[in-house]
């Protein structure tokens, strides 16, 4: 038996000779040859590849858990070589797919292998073939932080495309050390919600955008620029109101001198990179006149509010609407947090209750707070967690404080209202009808013992509102007996009781509150961004062998399914609605 028939039967699962179909002359290598990125290898093989007439060597290394995790391919001829690739870094490894990105079948090795390998080629011809210049200022950070000596620093800097001074925080009181740049101490603190500004201020750090279009090439693998480079960054890329700015600024210069770039990619966002010039003599580095003994990189992690809010999926637009959220309860809670993770980061808190005991498991904050207000308990805990939100709270009752002119409704873009008690939703409804927030309000609230939830969106000026859902006993009196939206038969009492009078509740899961938040955080970002036009009532069902089990009763309704109570959303209003209807 060959060396070669050896190793083949030692990997049954794939065996390597089937790269010969994309590969010419391949041949297996030690493994060692990949041990820095690979620990232990099954096996490492080598051949070469026709792209655009000259061969390119290629290697592809399988890791022992092969097919759970995919195989490492490398492009040789980048190795040492002065021309930069996008996505191939400086060992030649081919990054052709993002981790977790791509699934291989556990079924079927040998064609996970092949495609792997594949990709990894087309990346390959793609970069040799396509329009290199483009490609790399696209991957410009990437480039940037594989440079020798990059420092990693924190960044608080929105990009934008005019020049303007930063500001930066020393590591140490006696130290030149960048260990943050903003663009104002208050993005440091509202950032740092609970750690307030302290620490040297470097006055002379400035952002400088590239203009539109901008295709710098950034250092060859193993090298860095010097002042001559950054000024010719500035010459090529800077617009001349830019280099204006820039020349009246650095008439005046220090020893140490930090330098934000602002570089603008295809599909609108801007890459951040840096340099800590130190040393500087004869003048600002970026002067005519001017050197730096020593030309630092500077990678900006990026902490600027413009950069957190769209990986984590927040939705532009919401930063500047105000909302006031009536009810930090377990839906209001949960509610409260949806809406700062969408963006909202001007909020006001209303509600006049105490976390207690019993509202340790069905609320978001768990005993968080616990004999504090439930407003300035939910305010306290998103400022911590959420950075840039501006939360206001009002420790009172809704109506009073909107009686008293300590919330005025038509300062508010939205009111969201989360409360289980329909009398105080009913007299809140009613105020917002004659003084209404500037784009509407959205009303949640669940039935009991999982049965569902229900959120309802009005609109200033047109139909429908939370009294359109009740109906008046035959009688006449003042009361209401049924709410329309409700899952629960007309009659029903549906109460808790674990200790008396005192302690009766509505028996409803963390899990129907989250759903209901959810749909009405949805509810309210449609509002804010112009998308709800009308009056909507929504609502999602849930499992009721429960409570039927208990001895209740469903309503007419709750018979319905959710295609047709989705289909029936806009159709609640009552035309003789004393409150809303004409």
């Amino acid at each position: 038996m060959t060396e070669d028939d050896d190793m083949g039967a030692a990997t049954s699962e794939v065996d390597w000779r089937a790269l010969a179909a994309l590969l010419d002359g391949l041949k297996l290598v030690p493994p060692a040859v990949v041990s820095r990125r690979l620990a232990n290898p099954k096996w490492v093989v080598e051949g070469t590849v026709d792209v655009e007439g000259r061969s390119v060597r290629v290697r592809v290394a399988v890791p022992a858990s092969f097919p759970a995790a995919r195989p490492e391919i490398f492009l040789i001829e980048q190795i040492g070589s002065p021309v930069l690739l996008p996505h191939v870094e400086p060992d030649g490894f081919v990054c052709y797919a993002r981790e977790g990105r791509l699934v291989l079948d556990p079924l079927d090795a040998e064609g996970a292998l092949l495609g792997c390998t594949e990709l990894a080629l087309n990346v390959v011809r793609e970069s040799l073939e396509g329009p290199r210049r483009e490609a790399v200022a696209q991957e410009f950070v990437a480039f940037w932080r594989q440079t020798p000596e990059c420092v990693e620093v924190r960044g608080f800097v929105t990009p934008s495309g005019q020049p303007r001074r930063l500001v930066a925080r020393k590591s140490t009181k006696n130290s030149d050390k960048p260990f943050m740049i903003a663009d104002n101490v208050a993005a440091f603190t509202s950032y740092y919600a609970v750690q307030p500004w302290c620490g040297d201020i470097h006055g002379r750090a400035i952002y400088v955008p590239l203009r539109p279009g901008s295709l710098p090439e950034p250092p060859g693998w193993g090298k860095k620029w010097a002042p001559v480079d950054y000024r010719r960054l500035v010459r090529d890329w800077c617009s001349e109101e830019t280099i204006s700015w820039l020349s009246d600024q650095i008439t005046r210069w220090k020893r140490q001198e930090l330098v934000v770039f602002g570089l603008p990619l295809r599909g609108g966002s801007t890459a951040l990179f840096g340099v800590w010039f130190q040393h500087a003599f004869g003048g600002h580095p970026l002067s005519a006149e001017g050197n730096a003994k020593r030309c630092v990189p500077l990678h900006l992690v990026r902490k600027d509010r413009s950069f957190l809010l769209p990986r984590g999926g927040g939705i532009e637009g919401l930063e500047d609407k105000e909302v006031c959220l009536v009810g930090c309860g377990s839906v209001g809670g949960l509610i409260a947090a949806e809406l700062v993770r969408a963006g909202v980061r001007n909020l006001t808190l209303v509600d006049p209750d105490i976390m207690q005991d019993e509202n340790t498991y069905r609320h978001a904050l768990g005993r968080v707070g616990l004999g504090h207000g439930k407003a300035a308990s939910v305010a306290a805990d998103l400022e911590v967690r959420y950075p840039y939100t501006k939360i206001r709270q009002e420790p009172g009752r809704a109506e009073a404080l909107i009686a008293g002119g300590k919330v005025a409704p038509g300062r508010f873009d939205l009111f969201v209202i989360a409360v289980d008690d329909m009398t105080a939703a009913l007299h809140l409804g009613q105020a917002l009808q004659s003084k209404p927030p500037r784009q509407g309000a959205v009303n949640a609230w669940v039935d009991p013992m999982g049965l569902g939830g229900h959120v309802l969106t009005t609109i200033p000026g047109s139909s429908g509102c939370l009294r359109c859902l009740f109906t008046k006993p035959t009688t006449g009196r003042g009361l209401f007996t049924h709410n329309r939206a409700s899952f629960v038969a007309e009659g029903e009492k549906v109460e808790a009781d674990l200790g008396g009078c005192g302690n009766r509740f509505t028996p409803f899961g963390t899990l129907d509150a989250s759903q209901t938040a959810v749909i009405a955080a949805r509810a309210a970002v449609d509002v804010l961004l112009g998308r709800a036009t009308e009056a909507t009532l929504r609502s999602w069902k849930g499992d009721a062998r429960e409570f039927q089990a208990a001895g209740y009763a469903t309503s007419d309704r709750y018979s319905m399914s959710q295609a047709e109570l989705d289909l029936a959303a806009p159709r609640f209003v009552n035309a003789r609605c004393p409150q809303c209807s004409s």
